[in-house]
């Protein structure tokens, strides 16, 4: 598919933005640092938040960092 320029799928079910927010949490990024860098609003920032939060079971941003960090952000996720 890249060969053609045409974009794969996120993995794991995850969005782009998801996954670009996720990795943003796991470096340290304030909610207001994502937006500012996503051009997006803080408020869309935290729905999607709360959104991975309850697709993924986790709690916290800390928990959702480290299971990105050591590879348990797998599986399950639509």
């Amino acid at each position: 598919m890249r060969r053609f320029g045409v974009p794969e799928p996120p993995p794991e079910g995850f969005t782009t933005t998801e996954l670009r927010m996720i990795d943003l949490i796991r470096t340290g990024h304030t909610n207001r640092q994502i937006a500012a860098l996503l051009h997006l609003s803080v408020n869309t920032i935290e729905n999607h938040l709360t959104q991975l939060f309850a697709r993924t079971g986790y709690r916290s941003r800390v928990e959702l960092a480290a299971a990105s960090s050591d590879g348990r952000l797998t599986g399950g996720v639509t």
